[in-house]
């Protein structure tokens, strides 16, 4: 087996699966056009491959995720792996998961099909338009990333914990972290104005005070949703506060003068991100799961 990828996240990955790294150059030209170089080409032929495809912020350039995947996922095709299994962990485009407003393309269920007929199999990890763990369709697998994310919280001692999910859709997911950690749980009411984008929230009636609360998401990016809870807790005088999600994507707000990842450490809560996305709050890694799913996968 051979993992193919331009970062350590590909690397880490091949040795988790005691498989090959084949590492793939990359440079920016001046007018924003990539080059990509696969270093070792002649050990492709009849192996199966993964090809990672990861992205990373501040800078985050979700459009240029899918043009690499396309361009590498062609070229490595002509090499005739016997197998080729595209590892895209952060999904560009999967929050447009349907149609909110006359005219407007699903992306999610466009980029998803473009890309499968490229390969054999795609694997993401937490898509935010379907949030379990299993098979998509015959050729698309989503790994959920919790167990990742309860193997650190596992390692905290939680006293009178709470788990919020900030979005309803989190639930199930926190109702998994509550059982494992010994915790209650809330789930938060959220709509999303389909023109402005702009989310009200329903109010928590809930005493945090002296309590250890985690707030768990699979996805942060502009930041209003878990900053509005944060806030919320606070007034309540929690022990502590927790944020973890799978993605963190960090946004730059003009009227803060800071990115959406700074604001949310300005809160002084702890904030978690897996390595799905390289972010200045990486400290978890989704790449023991995503092997064991893998394995299981290509065995």
């Amino acid at each position: 087996m051979i993992v193919a990828g331009r970062d350590r996240f590909s690397e880490m990955l091949a040795n988790e699966l005691n498989a090959k790294y084949v590492e793939i150059g990359h440079r920016v030209f001046p007018d924003g056009e990539s080059y990509f170089r696969l270093k070792e080409q002649n050990i492709i032929k009849g192996q199966p491959v993964i090809l990672v495809v990861r992205a990373k912020t501040p800078g985050t350039n979700l459009d240029g995720l899918v043009t690499e995947s396309v361009i590498l996922l062609d070229y490595i095709r002509s090499l005739g792996p016997s197998k080729l299994c595209l590892l895209l962990p952060y999904q560009p485009y999967s929050r447009q998961d349907q149609q909110f407003l006359r005219g407007e393309p699903v992306s999610s269920k466009i980029i998803r099909k473009t890309l499968s007929k490229k390969c054999d199999l795609l694997v993401n990890v937490a898509s935010h338009d379907f949030r379990k763990e299993g098979w998509i369709s015959r050729n698309m697998y989503n790994v959920s990333g919790l167990e990742s994310a309860i193997t650190l919280l596992k390692m905290e001692e939680h006293k009178n914990a709470v788990v919020i999910a900030p979005d309803m859709t989190e639930n199930g997911n926190v109702q998994k972290i509550a059982k494992v950690i010994g915790a209650g749980t809330i789930s938060i009411m959220k709509e999303r104005d389909k023109v402005t984008g702009d989310i009200e929230s329903e109010e928590i009636d809930y005493d945090f005070g002296g309590k250890d609360v985690i707030i768990y998401d699979d996805v942060t990016s502009s930041g209003a949703t878990l900053l509005k809870t944060i806030h919320r807790v606070k007034t309540d005088a929690p022990r502590r506060i927790t944020v973890i999600v799978i993605h963190a994507i960090a946004c730059y707000n003009p009227k803060e003068k800071m990115d959406s990842i700074e604001m949310i450490r300005e809160t002084r809560a702890k904030f978690h991100s897996s390595d799905t996305i390289e972010t200045p709050v990486t400290s978890f890694s989704v790449i023991p799961e995503t092997a064991k799913r893998l394995r299981e996968i290509f065995r």
